[in-house]
């Protein structure tokens, strides 16, 4: 049995565990179980990575024969393959430019304001997204290597934190319009606010969702990559989301960069 598919087994030889636990909203201790239980599977920390979230192997890097090890893990859903990724280091950010050169990815999602992979000269649209009267991401359009690359950049999603629902729906929504078959997503680990946007993703596309496939989904994202939904705070918010019978909302959005056309499929 390969590493991968020992810590899948491992990890849902816990499941009652998890549903008692999620039943009784103890969420934190679902999340020390899944770290506890994911920590011997992860990678050394080397120079590349920013913190000790890193993934279990080096999938994405062997994938795309690049030279260097990049802190990415695949997390393929239904349509969409993610890559999962850490925010580069500055001096690092020519193997992340690399990585989505090779991967072909055309939307990036970055739920963080500070990024400095992409140079301003090779800004070729730009457009202020807003909610409520508020500027909450940027929809932006560089052209990277004879390539266009799209990415969608939040404004202020605190770190370990999660967004109003309403907001969240709003973001997902414009996301849905134009998502593409690869995206990287990304925040400062690439775990936290990357996971719970996945699995935000993956469960809004469920049919009549029960608790079972929340758990399912859950352990699948953590055998993927370590952390993904790094707290009780965001785990707790896809709970109350998916699972308390909320009601999504019907808006009207404009997934235009510009007021001229734009193809999300470059």
């Amino acid at each position: 049995m390969d590493e991968k598919n020992k810590l899948k087994k491992l990890l849902t030889e816990s499941y009652e565990y998890i549903r008692c636990e999620i039943e009784g909203n103890r969420l934190e201790n679902v999340i020390s179980l899944m770290d506890s239980l994911s920590a011997s599977f992860k990678l050394p920390r080397t120079e590349y990575d920013r913190s000790g979230c890193t993934p279990y192997n080096k999938e994405v890097s062997d994938t795309y024969n690049l030279d260097e090890y990049v802190n990415a893990s695949f997390v393929p859903t239904a349509g969409t393959l993610y890559i999962a990724a850490q925010n580069p280091l500055d001096n690092k950010k020519d193997v992340f430019i690399y990585l989505l050169i090779k991967s072909n990815t055309r939307l990036v999602v970055s739920l963080i304001n500070d990024t400095k992979y992409f140079d301003e000269e090779c800004l070729h649209e730009r457009k202020i997204v807003e909610f409520e009267g508020r500027e909450i991401f940027v929809d932006e359009v560089y052209a990277i290597k004879d390539k266009l690359i799209r990415r969608l950049r939040y404004i202020n999603w605190v770190d370990f934190s999660v967004l109003p629902p309403d907001e969240m729906d709003f973001f997902h929504r414009y996301f849905d319009a134009i998502r593409t078959e690869t995206v990287l997503v990304h925040c400062i680990a690439g775990v936290g606010r990357t996971g719970t946007f996945i699995m935000y993703d993956i469960l809004k596309k469920a049919e009549a969702l029960t608790l079972d496939m929340f758990i399912n989904t859950f352990i699948c994202l953590r055998s993927l990559r370590a952390h993904l939904v790094t707290n009780k705070v965001q785990l707790e918010f896809l709970k109350n989301t998916f699972l308390a019978n909320n009601h999504n909302h019907d808006m009207k959005i404009n997934t235009e960069p510009q007021q001229t056309s734009f193809n999300s499929s470059p």
